[in-house]
């Protein structure tokens, strides 16, 4: 997307009557879409942080934990009720279907909460926009439950040395982390807005600054829409 660089009076600066907007955040593995997350929280947007709810739900929901057992055995969890992550990594990564199955069994939990999530932000008198950040929009199916949805791609250079850095993986497992995605490129095909993350971070805050400015007149767009006033007349 085209870099603005000029930044609105006040990211809240919406006018009486406008609707809210719901807004996705997603990529690829070690895009920096929690970094952009981050960034967009700071500029007054609630973000919800799926990869945390579905942790929060996989340790503590009696009916996911019973379905998990059920599926890969009581090894799954630790002695504390826990989820055993490097077992369930190795798990999805080394057999497609293990992941299939394991998201067939989260992810209906982590989409009605992130849902309830947004809509009780929302009902706060003067939030107008929340977002979720989540590594799986696209193939979860729940890109339906957003407005827009907003894609964060790097370059595959800058992947492997975050992951490498970071997470302390081998090349060969980030490429298969990578492989088990949809694609980036398919991703930003589907995309609403597509943020570039190949610079420095003030280059990426500067793609967050453009982000908003967007954001802001999607809101309004949809809020004409709704009104039948087109922005022109109003």
């Amino acid at each position: 997307m085209e870099m603005v660089n000029e930044k609105p009076e006040s990211w809240q600066s919406f006018d009486e009557g406008l609707h809210m907007l719901k807004i996705g955040l997603t990529g690829g593995i070690g895009s920096g879409k929690s970094t952009v997350a981050d960034l967009l929280e700071a500029s007054g947007i609630p973000m919800i942080r799926a990869d945390r709810l579905a942790r929060d739900l996989i340790n503590e929901n009696k009916e996911i934990k019973d379905e998990l057992i059920a599926a890969f055995g009581p090894e799954i969890y630790d002695e504390d009720g826990l989820l055993r992550r490097k077992f369930v990594a190795d798990l999805v990564f080394s057999d497609p279907s293990h992941r299939r199955k394991i998201n067939e069994i989260v992810h209906p939990y982590v989409l009605k909460s992130q849902q309830m999530e947004m809509d009780r932000i929302l009902s706060g008198c003067d939030i107008k926009m929340v977002g979720v950040e989540a590594a799986l929009i696209f193939e979860a199916g729940a890109a339906d439950q957003f407005d827009v949805v907003v894609v964060v791609s790097a370059p595959l250079a800058d992947v492997l040395h975050r992951l490498e850095k970071r997470d302390q993986l081998t090349r060969e497992e980030i490429l298969n982390r990578i492989e088990s995605q949809m694609t980036i490129a398919e991703k930003e095909k589907r995309a609403d807005y597509v943020i570039r993350n190949d610079g420095s971070v003030e280059k990426l805050r500067r793609e967050v600054d453009g982000l908003m400015i967007w954001l802001e007149e999607q809101l309004r767009l949809r809020s004409s829409e709704d009104s039948g006033v087109t922005p022109e007349s109003s």
